[in-house]
């Protein structure tokens, strides 16, 4: 593992913390990249569809209002 000047050693300890949350003790080296990747795909599926929402409405980024949109997207990964 990298030291934390990478930033790398940080981002797993925020996994970790996650997975102790969930109940889980043991962790694989594997499981880490894979849980990056997840963690990664959601932001941007939500920042995707947010752009795609204000294309469609010809409005700005900073005139955004679709909140349900994003309450949309939270209950499908939940």
């Amino acid at each position: 593992l990298k030291t934390s000047s990478n930033g790398l050693r940080d981002n797993i300890r925020g996994i970790t913390s996650l997975f102790r949350r969930g109940g889980v003790k043991r962790i694989s080296g594997l499981t880490y990249k894979e849980t990056r990747g997840a963690l990664k795909v959601f932001p941007e599926n939500v920042i995707r569809d947010a752009i795609t929402a204000l294309k469609r409405q010809e409005r700005t980024l900073y005139g955004f209002g679709g909140h349900e949109a994003l309450a949309k997207r939270l209950t499908q990964h939940i």
